[in-house]
């Protein structure tokens, strides 16, 4: 009994200094699918604008996220304007690289831009223009006949981040536009900068505008990165 008591709390210890590593030490990683990537090297670096900009690479991949600031918060990935892009590439010559810039596909989010004159309350609403086909929205309305509000009825396929739709109805002068696609997303969250090094966290949906692949990478972790500047 005292050997196997010995021998539990070894295992403990054990445990115990794993867990140390993983979040003492300084780490640049994501779950990629089902794989862990891992960088062997790493390093971060703060550009002439006072962006962020982080490198990691193993034997077979890289990976760049590039922000446009260095300050703690939280920093969406693959909108119009957005603050920040993250690049995910094989080391070999041709390679396929996928990237959070916006990419064609169904969307997932978009802004009113004109309310437009005229509209009732609607479900299922088509639109006119854009790069893609079948978007439709439910429409709320003011007492004017002013969208007031849109949602998602059917994201479409093949629009692109920027692209501008009417919402058909009323006056037809209410405008849309898209600022995200179900191809891209995520978002990158600085919870620490010493000014000497960098922690945080990160998500994202990158795609391939060659092969139409998709990629999904979840607990992303960059932890204690020196910062060069």
């Amino acid at each position: 009994m005292r050997n196997i008591t010995c021998l539990f709390l070894v295992s403990l210890l054990g445990v115990s200094c794993q867990n140390d590593v993983t979040f003492n030490n300084e780490a640049f990683q994501v779950v990629i699918g089902n794989s862990l990537w891992k960088a062997n090297s790493k390093s971060a670096k703060i550009n002439a604008s006072g962006g962020l900009i982080l490198e990691g690479s193993s034997s077979t991949h890289s990976l760049k996220i590039q922000l446009n600031d260095s300050q703690v918060g939280t920093y969406p990935l693959g909108i119009i304007n957005g603050s920040g892009v993250l690049t995910y590439r094989g080391i070999n010559q041709n390679s396929e690289s996928f990237s959070t810039v916006t990419a064609r596909g169904p969307v997932s989010e978009m802004e009113i831009i004109k309310r437009g004159t005229g509209y009732l309350n609607a479900k299922i609403v088509s639109v006119s223009g854009g790069s893609g086909t079948g978007l439709k929205v439910n429409v709320n309305v003011d007492p004017q006949g002013m969208i007031s509000e849109v949602t998602l009825a059917n994201s479409g396929k093949d629009y692109k981040g920027g692209d501008l739709v009417v919402v058909n109805g009323g006056n037809n002068d209410a405008q849309l536009k898209i600022t995200r696609t179900a191809n891209t997303g995520g978002q990158v969250v600085i919870t620490e900068n010493t000014g000497t090094t960098v922690s945080g966290t990160f998500v994202f949906t990158a795609f391939n505008s060659d092969s139409g692949i998709v990629i999904g990478g979840r607990e992303g972790v960059f932890y204690k990165i020196p910062i060069s500047k």
